[in-house]
């Protein structure tokens, strides 16, 4: 679901996210992925998996990416206009420099979007490898169900399939203004 808000050039700005999906992009963006917890029951593991992946495929969707380039952009113009009355008025915190709030904004973001991506790809190789530990032994011990579920897991991340962390790399340079 996207609503378009008014004087906006960007078609779709805000969009609505599954409630746990929402809750895993809220944990990647204030970089608390590791709070999570995980489910003794295997299947309840391979749910979260699929919200991670479905969360990496949001992030990847490109409407997403041009409404949060057009934010950012807006932010960055916001902080500029903002240093640059406060230069006009005498207050600019960072004479030497300038657009002190400006620059503040682009480094901020230059460290949150690598660690999103990070995060993304660590908290779902956590979710895989709590899975893998749950299944190894009792495949191990002949468990046929067990057996078809590892290779499940392994073909749905395996590199280029939909829970491939290999994905999440590749975030910072999507979002990058």
């Amino acid at each position: 679901m996207t609503l378009s808000l008014p004087d906006n050039d960007t078609p779709t700005e805000m969009f609505a996210l599954d409630k746990n999906l929402n809750n895993l992009k809220g944990h990647l963006f204030n970089s608390a992925t590791t709070q999570f917890t995980l489910n003794k029951d295997v299947t309840i593991n391979f749910l979260r998996l699929s919200e991670w992946a479905a969360l990496l495929l949001y992030m990847q969707n490109p409407a997403v990416i041009n409404a949060f380039k057009a934010t950012s952009l807006r932010m960055q113009n916001t902080l500029r206009i903002l240093d640059t009355d406060l230069h006009a008025a005498g207050l600019n915190p960072d004479p030497i420099n300038g657009n002190y709030f400006e620059l503040q904004y682009l480094n901020f973001m230059g460290i949150l979007l690598p660690n999103v991506g990070s995060l993304g790809g660590r908290s779902m190789q956590v979710v895989i490898d709590a899975i893998s530990r749950q299944l190894t032994p009792r495949q191990a011990s002949g468990d046929a169900k067990a057996d078809l579920m590892l290779k499940e897991l392994g073909r749905l991340t395996s590199p280029g399939a939909l829970a491939s962390t290999a994905g999440w790399a590749s975030i910072a340079q999507l979002y990058e203004i």
